[in-house]
């Protein structure tokens, strides 16, 4: 449940 978890946090993470 980790995949899921990089999903989301580049989800809030601002565009590069």
């Amino acid at each position: 449940m980790t995949k899921f978890y990089l999903i989301f946090l580049c989800l809030h993470c601002p565009p590069s």
